[in-house]
């Protein structure tokens, strides 16, 4: 004959376990909203600081430049400000290593614009990556 702290226990094992998914999808959700790639936020009336954060595959690559622009045969979708980020690579030996490469700028941004799309163009000239930046 089962005992009836049996169920009880089990309703409140089920509620506890029910209570843990939520919190941490929660965490999940928070976690992927602040992720560590590139952010902007407005700083004055067409002003958008831009913290871009880009990826590398070796010890010697770096940011030569960050401006406002496409790379060559590139068109920016509308309420996007393009800015390209150029990568430089130094001729010789590096080291293989995944680094993120971070550089700040204030760029200046047509009223109304909700993001920005950077462009990541490698040593190479080819468009490496891009994303898409909200601006807070």
């Amino acid at each position: 004959m089962p005992s009836p702290n049996i169920s009880r226990h089990s309703a409140l094992a089920l509620l506890s376990a029910v209570a843990a998914l939520l919190i941490g999808l929660f965490v999940a959700v928070e976690a992927v909203a602040h992720h560590p790639g590139s952010h902007a936020r407005r700083v004055g009336a067409g002003q958008v600081e831009l913290d871009a954060a880009v990826s590398a595959s070796d010890a010697c690559t770096r940011i030569e430049r960050m401006e406002p622009g496409t790379p060559q045969g590139v068109q920016a979708p509308t309420g996007a400000a393009p800015v390209v980020v150029r990568l430089v690579r130094p001729d010789g030996l590096c080291a293989t290593v995944v680094s993120a490469l971070r550089e700040a700028r204030t760029l200046s941004v047509p009223a109304g614009t909700t993001a920005l799309l950077l462009y990541v163009v490698g040593p190479d000239g080819r468009v490496a990556a891009s994303e898409r930046v909200p601006i807070r």
